[in-house]
């Protein structure tokens, strides 16, 4: 249970610290326009911090690991960070970027590839949060799943090589 915390929190913590990197080199302000294709970068960190997080697991783990069992594991860390993500939204939206909304609507305003009232609605912070939260677990329902089936087939090459 702590592994879990631990790696939900670690999760949720790299949420934010990418949403700063983006804000710090300009993909949330003048390079706007490119925040979407950048942001799916965000696989490769999410990718390694849920590898150590099953690295972690296996090592407390006295018995050897079915892919359900990591696959639980791993949705357990991914419930925790989607959990914690208001937080940290909030924290970056109010505290850390607070123009991060009313430049995301002025850029879709500009392309005009949607209604004003409709991106007043969508735009909403609520919406917004909702939108990150749903994204956030079914991206990492996939690594996990993907994760748990690689960690248990290596773990039974490994046994079958002992």
């Amino acid at each position: 249970m702590r592994n879990v915390l631990l790696y939900g929190f670690f999760y949720a913590l790299a949420v934010l610290l990418w949403a700063v990197l983006e804000f710090a080199i300009g993909l949330q302000g003048e390079y706007i326009r490119h925040h979407e294709k950048f942001s799916y970068f965000f696989a490769l960190p999410a990718v390694a911090l849920l590898y150590q997080a099953f690295k972690t697991y296996s090592a407390t783990q006295e018995t050897p690991l079915t892919w359900i069992r990591l696959l639980k594991f791993g949705l357990a860390v991914i419930l925790v960070a989607t959990l914690l993500l208001p937080g940290v939204w909030y924290v970056f939206c109010h505290w850390i970027h607070p123009e991060f909304l009313p430049n995301l609507r002025e850029y879709y305003l500009n392309l005009r590839s949607i209604k004003i009232a409709q991106l007043n609605e969508r735009l909403t912070f609520s919406n917004f949060l909702l939108a990150q939260m749903l994204s956030t677990f079914v991206a990492g329902t996939l690594i996990v799943l993907v994760l748990s089936i690689i960690g248990h087939t290596s773990n039974r090459t490994t046994q079958a090589l002992s």
